[in-house]
């Protein structure tokens, strides 16, 4: 229990990478607007759509943030969103994987230490495998090693059995409107 302890408080930085509920980005984005809205999550978004969970607290199966833990265990049950935010000064990627090191840490033990990573390019985004040993996968296809995919709006990605949908910004800034 240490670590985990460690891992929520090393985990509250502003700056990073947070996982936040639809109805609070939808109340954002009413807020301040979709120019303001814009400016402060410049990228495409990740929705949580399956997270296998074997406690409701902690668990080896646990997605982890830059800002805290997420885990649902009702694939039909969208409430979360990941910002894919890259700052171009400090860093071309956002990684997931099982290390602390990464942008979006799964605790799951099918999930490598670094799994694979978003990369951002003028065309939008590619997702790209690491090497993980159990597979990333971009609508139930496999990429192979080193072989980045364009990413679209709608696209399933999956890291072992966890399973996200990529959302390009406008697409999700429309879908947010429609919950409100």
């Amino acid at each position: 229990m240490g670590p985990v302890a460690k891992k929520t408080q090393s985990f509250s930085d502003p700056s990073g990478l947070k996982t936040i509920k639809l109805q609070a980005l939808a109340e954002e984005l009413s807020r301040m607007g979709g120019p303001a809205f814009k400016k402060k999550y410049p990228g495409p978004f990740l929705l949580v759509l399956y997270t296998p969970s074997t406690n409701p607290g902690l668990s080896e199966h646990t997605v982890w943030t830059r800002h805290g833990r997420s885990a649902t265990s009702q694939p039909d049950a969208i409430t979360k969103a990941i910002p894919l935010m890259v700052d171009s000064k400090t860093r071309k990627k956002v990684t997931v994987g099982r290390a602390d090191a990464n942008d979006i840490v799964i605790r799951g033990s099918g999930i490598s230490k670094t799994h694979a990573a978003f990369l951002p390019g003028n065309d939008g985004f590619r997702l790209v495998d690491m090497g993980s040993r159990n597979g990333t996968a971009v609508n139930g296809i496999t990429l192979d090693e080193n072989r980045p995919m364009k990413l679209n709006t709608g696209d399933k990605v999956s890291f072992w059995w966890y399973q996200f949908q990529f959302v390009e910004l406008n697409a999700f800034i429309k879908s947010l409107v429609d919950l409100t």
